[in-house]
């Protein structure tokens, strides 16, 4: 968040085969050059407590929400022009009244001793 807002809205969107393997959160951090870093490096810049992440389940028929008006129309038709199947795709949210200013809000989603396959290649 660089400047001050009345409404932050931020969806991702996982497909369930991912989604199931990992463990999400959330986090409110002070912008700090150093966010790239690992969750040891970003101790120092948490706050504590912190916004909630909200689960939408899978599909967009709850992706709606009051910060506009047409939001999961909006969703729908992403991923129509995709072409994938929303059924098939979990959402979470992270949606806070009046952000705190320059600070990050990061979704974190770990997938610690779940680890995707990787295919052979030959």
């Amino acid at each position: 968040m660089t400047f001050p807002a009345r409404r932050l809205v931020c969806d991702t969107w996982l497909h369930r085969d991912i989604a199931r393997l990992c463990t999400p959160s959330l986090e409110l951090h002070l912008y700090a050059p150093a966010l790239g870093a690992g969750p040891l490096g970003r101790w120092s810049t948490r706050f504590p407590g912190g916004p909630r992440l909200q689960l939408l389940g899978a599909g967009v028929g709850n992706a709606g929400t009051s910060a506009y008006a047409r939001h999961a129309e909006m969703m729908g038709a992403l991923f129509e022009a995709l072409g994938w199947d929303a059924g098939e795709f979990v959402g979470f949210r992270c949606d806070v009244a009046y952000p705190v200013w320059r600070a990050a809000y990061m979704m974190i989603f770990d997938f610690a001793g779940n680890e995707l396959p990787v295919p052979e290649t030959r």
